[in-house]
C-alpha cells in the first residue's frame, strides 16, 4: 500500500491479490486500490472482483466505494472488458467514486459505465481527477 493511503486510512485489509487491495476504512467506505488490474490475467481479475462483490454484498447496497486506479494498465483485453461489464451488472452500491485514471482509462471506464447503465444497482458513479474531490463527494449525503 502506498504511503499516501497509510496516512489517510487505518484499514482492515483482505489478503493481497497481487498489488491490489480492498478494505473498509474508519468511515465504512469500501476502498479499492486497483494497482495494475489491467495487467492481471482474467482469472486473477475475476478473483479480485469476486472479493470486491463480497464487500459490496456485506454493505447490502448501501456501500460507498472509493477506487484508486493509479498505476493501472492502459490496455484491457476484450475479455477483461467483458469481465468488468459483468461485474458492473452484479454490483450494488450507493455511490462509487473513481480517481487516478489517465485519459485512456477514463475512456474505458466511461464505456463500461455506459454499457451497464440501467443494468446495475450502483445508484451513482462518478470519475474524479484526485482523491480529495472523490472523498468529498462520497461524504456528501
Amino acid at each position: 500500500m502506498d504511503d499516501d493511503f497509510k496516512k489517510d486510512y487505518n484499514p482492515r485489509e483482505t489478503p493481497d491479490l497481487e498489488e491490489s487491495k480492498i478494505f473498509l476504512d474508519e468511515n465504512k467506505t469500501i476502498v479499492v486500490i486497483a494497482k495494475g488490474l489491467g495487467t492481471q490475467d482474467e482469472q486473477k481479475t475475476q478473483e479480485f472482483l469476486d472479493k470486491f462483490l463480497n464487500f459490496l454484498n456485506v454493505a447490502d447496497g448501501k456501500g460507498k466505494v472509493l477506487i484508486d486506479s493509479r498505476g493501472g494498465d492502459k490496455i484491457f483485453s476484450s475479455k477483461l472488458r467483458r469481465i468488468y461489464v459483468e461485474f458492473g451488472k452484479k454490483a450494488e452500491a450507493e455511490k462509487v467514486a473513481i480517481f487516478g485514471l489517465d485519459v485512456t482509462q477514463r475512456v474505458i471506464a466511461l464505456f463500461i459505465t455506459k454499457v451497464v447503465e440501467g443494468k446495475t444497482k450502483i445508484k451513482k458513479i462518478k470519475i474524479f481527477s484526485n482523491k480529495e474531490e472523490a472523498l468529498k463527494w462520497l461524504k456528501k449525503e
